[in-house]
């Protein structure tokens, strides 16, 4: 799906849908704060029912949002993994990461085969990435998920801002 996102991310200006994310995200965190309790038991449901069905449709969703445009879309998996298949904070951060690996792995593909990478910029990201995950992997883990959970919230709500001052700044 990321793939898709890409490819429309060469056809279709993001400007277009900036505003649309610090609103996503402000749901999602309006959510997690009101539900106190959501993420703090890793109780995983069945791959099967309804709630797979929505949490398929939306991980299918956020990978063609994160190909074509990408910011929040890590946030936007965790809260899916905590919320559709029971997992908590800590076990969502871990699998979001592995998807978002692979959303960014197709799209950087797609890009990378029309041309449209700046390899030195991109290898400056990636390690700062690793160096960042090595980072809050041992924090998350240190920490449990009540530590993962309240870093959500406060990334989240920075990225509220961030997005939300992009998106007006345009």
């Amino acid at each position: 799906m990321s793939v898709g996102g890409a490819q429309l991310a060469r056809v279709v200006a993001p400007e277009i849908f900036r505003p649309l994310v610090p609103v996503m995200l402000l749901a999602v965190l309006i959510y997690v704060v009101w539900r106190k309790d959501l993420g703090g038991q890793h109780a995983p449901r069945a791959f099967s029912g309804s709630h797979h069905i929505v949490g398929a449709v939306l991980i299918a969703a956020i990978g063609m949002y994160d190909g074509f445009f990408g910011p929040g879309a890590g946030s936007l998996l965790i809260f899916v993994f905590v919320r559709c298949y029971g997992f908590d904070f800590l076990h969502a951060g871990a699998s979001a990461r592995a998807v978002n690996v692979a959303t960014n792995a197709a799209a950087l593909s797609y890009f990378a085969v029309h041309g449209l990478v700046l390899w030195y910029v991109g290898a400056g990201m990636a390690i700062c990435n690793v160096a960042g995950a090595i980072v809050g992997a041992r924090l998350a883990l240190r920490g449990g998920s009540g530590f993962v959970r309240q870093a959500f919230i406060v990334i989240v709500s920075l990225l509220i801002l961030r997005t939300a001052w992009t998106a007006i700044r345009g």
